[in-house]
């Protein structure tokens, strides 16, 4: 019986894999290999809960997701001989990065080890996130040079994640439903009001997901595509509003003014601020028109509280009431991590894990905090892995700012996504886990390798009709299989 337990997120992988890749020309296939292997990645699969399941030496399941994902993305480089990406340009710059901060991690697990005597598979597996940012940020970049492989991997993740949103709604809605084998539900904070806050681990790829939506909504010229987005976008956007996340909401505001600003500058600006008005018109029309004609349905009232989420965020910020405030309780931890970080800012602890250091003054025993965002990469690796951490995503972030004048039309979505999400994450990442946990760091990584991509110097990789016997496609073909 232990067994089969054992094989259930493998069945569920392999059910996932059969019902997507059956209708999927050959050409799309990598790419939709990937986006599922990145779903499981971020425990986004149905079925058992990834994180839950510790196969063997200290490895989740999860873990042997991300493996997955890793080969899936070097299978893909050298399948199609993409390697000369890294020779020049932003991909030798994330290769310089990447190798950089695994020297400091390396350096960091055996300063763990000899100094703290931390067992070095406890403390491999306690830093693991930190490795995974700087290896898979590289192999997305390298990998999404082909417009089949992106279009198939973003049209899996932004269809899967129609799934999550509505499993989050519905669960936000209504508690206690079956949709916890969908979401993988972290936490649950009861409400006697209209919405019951859930904390699920599939908030990190909706996120990001809404970044890309959005963007495509605004520069998408094919008709298809931009259906496709609208839906994405919308069943995004309702889901991160009932997961009341106010970090995310700074966040997610952010990294589309941003991207906005940046690319609505460009020829096509008034189409796109068109669309953009539509969108916002006709939301408000909807929101307006519910609250006057059924006032009192729930859907009406989670409207209300969710604006009223939102609304405290500039109170909640500037308070020191740890009951009504998450910023003063992240404040007090803070004063407890530094405390115990004392003079070791520019090293850092260590890869310390509480089965062999706990301590009972900081909450739940360890150096590790989801409340506190970035500073858990300076606890860790001190200061300089904190830098070496975020080279790749200032880079990117830069680089697509700075080029986005000559971006050509065909990238600009991507690009835009790619800089929304950035930008996001640089914020979010102040006091969340997204760019550190183990649950979103496959979706930033991929943020960032396709941002790299689109700024790179030299063309883009296309599929090559004598080497697959087909025609040449275009990326909105994907959405007729």
């Amino acid at each position: 019986m232990h067994s089969l337990t054992k094989l259930e997120p493998v069945v569920a992988v392999v059910l996932v894999l059969a019902l997507v890749m059956s209708p999927m020309r050959r050409e799309y296939r990598p790419g939709a290999l990937i986006g599922v292997a990145l779903i499981a990645a971020v425990n986004g699969t149905p079925g058992p809960d990834l994180t839950k399941h510790i196969l063997k030496f200290g490895l989740y399941y999860q873990d042997i997701a991300v493996f997955i994902l890793m080969g899936l993305l070097v299978w893909e480089i050298h399948s199609n001989r993409l390697w000369s990406f890294y020779s020049r340009g932003i991909g030798r710059a994330l290769v310089f990065f990447a190798l950089l901060s695994v020297g400091w991690w390396v350096f960091t697990l055996y300063r763990t080890g000899s100094v703290e005597g931390i067992a070095i598979n406890h403390a491999a597996n306690f830093g693991s996130q930190f490795l995974y940012v700087a290896i898979l940020t590289p192999l997305f970049a390298g990998a999404m040079q082909r417009s089949q492989t992106r279009s198939a991997m973003f049209v899996v993740v932004g269809a899967w994640s129609i799934v999550l949103s509505t499993a989050v709604i519905f669960g936000a809605l209504h508690p206690g439903s079956v949709t916890n084998l969908l979401l993988h539900v972290i936490k649950v904070r009861q409400s006697t009001t209209a919405v019951t806050r859930l904390y699920v681990d599939a908030e990190d790829l909706i996120a990001v997901v809404l970044m890309f939506g959005w963007a495509f909504v605004l520069t998408a010229r094919e008709k298809r595509v931009r259906q496709f987005a609208v839906v994405v976008t919308l069943f995004a956007l309702v889901a991160m509003a009932m997961l009341e996340t106010r970090a995310s909401y700074f966040g997610g505001a952010g990294g589309m003014i941003v991207a906005a600003v940046v690319y609505l500058r460009l020829r096509d600006w008034r189409v796109a601020l068109r669309r953009l008005g539509i969108g916002v018109v006709a939301c408000g029309i909807i929101i307006l028109g519910l609250y006057i004609v059924a006032p009192q349905v729930k859907v009406t009232q989670a409207l209300g509280q969710v604006a009223t989420r939102a609304a405290s965020s500039v109170g909640a910020a500037g308070s020191s009431n740890q009951v009504t405030s998450t910023v003063a309780v992240r404040e007090f931890e803070l004063q407890l991590l530094e405390q115990r970080l004392g003079n070791s800012y520019m090293l850092g602890l260590g890869f310390v894990d509480p089965r062999d250091q706990y301590d009972p003054n900081l909450p739940f025993g360890t150096i590790e905090n989801s409340d506190v965002g970035l500073f858990n990469v300076v606890m860790t690796e001190g200061v300089v892995g904190t830098v070496l951490y975020y080279l790749s995503i200032l880079l990117t972030t830069f680089m697509l700012i700075v080029r986005a004048r000559a971006m050509p039309e065909s990238r600009r979505g991507y690009a835009a996504g790619a800089l929304g999400a950035c930008v996001m994450t640089l914020i979010t990442s102040l006091t969340l886990v997204s760019f550190f946990g183990p649950t979103g760091i496959s979706t930033v990584a991929a943020a960032i390798g396709v941002g790299a991509v689109m700024v790179a110097e030299e063309p883009l990789m296309e599929i090559r009709a004598d080497r697959l016997s087909v025609g040449r496609l275009s990326e909105p073909d994907l959405l007729n299989v």
